[in-house]
């Protein structure tokens, strides 16, 4: 199976307010400048639209950015703390922004009600987890 289009996150080849729904999925990490890809992608959703983010903890991408030096020295992965995650998505101008981490081992919805939110977050980056963001264009 292959793609209906290939292109890059920075430089989308659709209209403005083209789309509902954006959804990136384990690459951001890759990206140096994440705020422009985040730009480009609230460019291309229309009002009301979601970014979806699905991608990893701050501890899972350092042992992947270790990796990578170790074995692609020409490949970097850029860390993010859940703070880091929220904050990009809150600098860039989406609302009901949203981060939770996946496990089948835990209920995380109930932890997230449990624990403050800088407790909460602090404890997902120490974890290796998939982590979901979610932001709106207003």
């Amino acid at each position: 199976m292959t793609p209906d289009v290939l292109a890059d996150a920075f430089h989308l080849p659709f209209n403005n307010e083209t789309f509902d729904l954006v959804f990136y999925s384990a690459v951001v990490y890759y990206f140096a400048s994440p705020e422009d890809a985040i730009r480009e992608a609230r460019r291309v959703l229309r009002p009301g639209g979601y970014l979806l983010i699905f991608d990893y903890s701050w501890k899972t991408v350092e042992k992947l950015r270790i990796s990578y030096l170790q074995s692609w020295p020409g490949v970097v992965a850029h860390p993010k703390t859940c703070r880091e995650w929220t904050k990009l998505l809150d600098d860039a101008g989406l609302v009901n922004i949203h981060l939770s981490f996946k496990s089948v081992r835990i209920r995380p919805r109930l932890l997230q009600l449990a624990l403050p939110r800088f407790i909460y977050f602090s404890w997902i980056d120490r974890r290796q987890a998939p982590i979901v963001l979610i932001g709106q264009e207003p």
